[in-house]
């Protein structure tokens, strides 16, 4: 049987199989520099560490059921965790503290949000900016306004063709750009969620900013 070692006054303490039974996430001691999360779930898990150094070390990284996946940091930071989408089309994710020098231990998701399907944000509920760039209209912004890399596609009325479709990387405080005359779906997928998007509107002649779209854990 796996068994947890914490921290208590100084001291290790053996505690067993889940030493904080009953909570969905605790933290323990763990090691200076490093950003650790351990997975007590008997499924895989994505986690995404945000990175306000500006360094872009926010790639996302599979935690494999009983293991541990780490991020060096030198500040805490935030992390964006979420489970793979299931047959039903369902997934969860949520973001929590990223505590340097401590371990995050997750033994259960009712923290979590649940969805099924894609989520759709109206155009009167995204934020929109107009491209002021040389590349003005005939091309659809996205800005990542998210602590972590954004994963986006844009479809094309146009059919493929040389229409770039391909799901592309975005890096937090950066903007790309798609060439397209007239309003297209975008779907966003946030962090470390591999599974479901979110889909907006793409509008020519505008930049859509992806702001943070899921809650975030009080931990």
């Amino acid at each position: 049987m796996y068994r947890q070692f914490i921290h208590h006054r100084g001291r290790n303490t053996d505690q067993g199989e889940f030493a904080h039974p009953g909570v969905p996430v605790y933290y323990t001691y763990g090691t200076p520099g490093k950003i650790l999360v351990h997975n007590h779930l008997d499924t895989i898990l994505y986690g995404a560490v945000s990175d306000l150094t500006g360094w872009n070390l926010n790639s996302r990284g599979p935690i494999e059921p009983g293991q541990q996946q780490l991020w060096r940091r030198s500040a805490d930071e935030r992390i964006h965790i979420s489970t793979p989408m299931n047959h039903a089309g369902e997934q969860s994710a949520q973001v929590y503290n990223a505590r340097v020098g401590m371990v995050l231990h997750i033994q259960n998701l009712e923290g979590q949000e649940r969805w099924q399907g894609v989520k759709f944000v109206p155009v009167d509920e995204a934020k929109y900016t107009e491209n002021l760039t040389k590349r003005g209209y005939g091309s659809i912004g996205i800005k990542n306004d998210v602590g972590f890399d954004i994963f986006v596609s844009v479809l094309s009325t146009e059919g493929a063709g040389f229409i770039d479709t391909r799901q592309l990387l975005v890096k937090p405080n950066t903007t790309s750009y798609w060439n397209r005359w007239c309003p297209e779906s975008v779907f966003v997928a946030v962090g470390s969620a591999p599974g479901l998007a979110q889909a907006y509107v793409g509008r020519p002649g505008f930049i859509l900013h992806i702001e943070d779209w899921r809650p975030h854990g009080g931990h």
